[in-house]
């Protein structure tokens, strides 16, 4: 039986399929029915999801935009799991730019983070 901290010691076990790629990279939000987009930091990436730092954000939907490039292109994502301020997301697809309807005619051209 192990010890406690022989436990400890232990390299973390990568859970994930597929290895991952810190890249610590800031990025952009958009939540559908919501005016604005939120500031985040992308940690690490694959080709199938990511592990984004979000701060200030109380309530994350299920599916929302990703944007590293003020929304030149854009990629859609699905929360996959939540812990406190970080979030894990499944990548969907990916997109070139689209002005969505924010509400009462605005779009995502020109909004700033918050």
């Amino acid at each position: 039986m192990l010890t406690l901290q022989e436990i400890l010691q232990r390299p973390e076990t990568e859970r994930r399929a597929v290895g991952r790629t810190r890249i610590n990279r800031n990025a952009l939000l958009f939540f559908s029915g919501q005016v604005g987009v939120f500031s985040c930091i992308v940690r690490d990436v694959t080709n199938s999801g990511a592990g984004i730092r979000v701060e200030r954000v109380p309530i994350v939907p299920i599916d929302f935009d990703l944007s590293f490039d003020n929304f030149k292109t854009i990629r859609r994502c699905r929360l996959i799991w939540r812990n406190t301020d970080f979030i894990g997301v499944a990548l969907g697809s990916h997109h070139g730019r689209r002005d969505v309807a924010l509400s009462h005619g605005e779009t995502r051209k020109g909004l700033r983070a918050r």
